[in-house]
């Protein structure tokens, strides 16, 4: 009997490629299988720039649950917060108070207006820089300016401006120890601003003469 078989046709080509047909549904299971519940594979771990591992889910849990560090001293507080309580020890500066170079444009100011016959302005700006000038303790060119001051709101009809330079001469007087010449300046502030319906100030007035034992119906008579 002859045991060779032909491999010519369809039935020879199925022959040759079965054993490779049998590999591929091989592979095709083991890969089904190992989805369903086999082994999976863990995801690769992130390296940082530094070159140090980065650190696990449950080591960044415990960090985060750690109390914060005690701040070591002024270094490691706020920038802004050390600079906002650095700020808040300094002492203010009064604010009728003016640099230099202020006193300096209003003097300048303050001499345009005499010859331009502006009395508003004069008014205004000497009493702007008598007061910066009693800050500074000055008092003798300060009384000067608000002399000159009532005079020119009197022109200019500034009741308001008028009553402040009188103000500001009652507390000259009192530090030279006038408190004759205070009650005046007070009675006249008193008086003006009654005039322009002023009454808090009006009142507050009132309040400093009757605490400085003050009579209440004194008046300027010398300018």
């Amino acid at each position: 009997m002859d045991l060779r078989v032909s491999l010519d046709g369809a039935a020879g080509l199925l022959l040759l490629a079965l054993p490779w047909l049998l590999l591929a549904v091989a592979a095709w299971r083991a890969t089904r299988n190992k989805d369903a519940g086999g082994e999976r594979l863990a995801p690769p771990v992130s390296t940082p720039t530094d070159g140090r591992p980065e650190p696990s889910a449950a080591t960044q849990s415990a960090v985060a649950d750690q109390p914060p560090a005690e701040p070591l001293g002024i270094m490691s507080a706020s920038p802004l917060k050390v600079g906002l309580e650095a700020l808040e020890a300094q002492p203010l500066m009064d604010e009728k108070a003016q640099p230099p170079e202020t006193e300096s444009l209003l003097r300048h100011a303050i001499e345009r207006a005499k010859n331009d016959n502006d009395h508003a302005g004069l008014a205004r700006m000497s009493v702007e820089l008598a007061q910066s000038l009693l800050v500074r303790s000055n008092g003798r060119e300060a009384a000067a300016l608000l002399q000159s001051a009532v005079r020119a709101a009197r022109q200019a009809n500034l009741a308001a401006i008028h009553a402040e330079a009188r103000i500001e001469l009652a507390a000259i007087a009192m530090q030279d120890g006038d408190l004759t010449s205070a009650c005046e300046h007070w009675q006249m502030a008193k008086t003006l601003f009654h005039e322009t319906g002023r009454r808090a100030d009006q009142d507050r007035m009132a309040d400093l003469m009757r605490r400085n034992r003050c009579p209440t119906d004194w008046v300027l008579t010398n300018f």
